[in-house]
């Protein structure tokens, strides 16, 4: 996806990367001036718009996913998602 609406409607409220078979998971987002917005290690976890218990602004928010797969090897995703209200 490129955006989502976290507007609790229980429709495209949550932000995720979706992975099978991994060993090991760390998924970021950062705001445009890099500053940490969620962090999790959790593959069920999702980012739901929010940071320190403050709804984020609309805006465009980067993404990063570092696997290591069950064979041991290490992957990084890198992307772009728009926070749309």
């Amino acid at each position: 996806p490129t955006a989502f609406t976290p507007n609790g409607d229980k429709e495209n409220d949550l932000f995720m990367p979706v992975t099978r078979g991994v060993k090991a998971y760390h998924f970021y987002v950062f705001d445009r001036w890099d500053e940490p917005m969620f962090e999790s290690t959790d593959p069920n976890a999702g980012w739901n718009g929010t940071h320190k218990g403050k709804e984020c602004k609309q805006d465009v928010y980067i993404w990063k996913l570092v696997i290591t797969s069950k064979h041991d090897i290490q992957k990084v995703y890198t992307g772009e998602i728009i926070l749309m209200k």
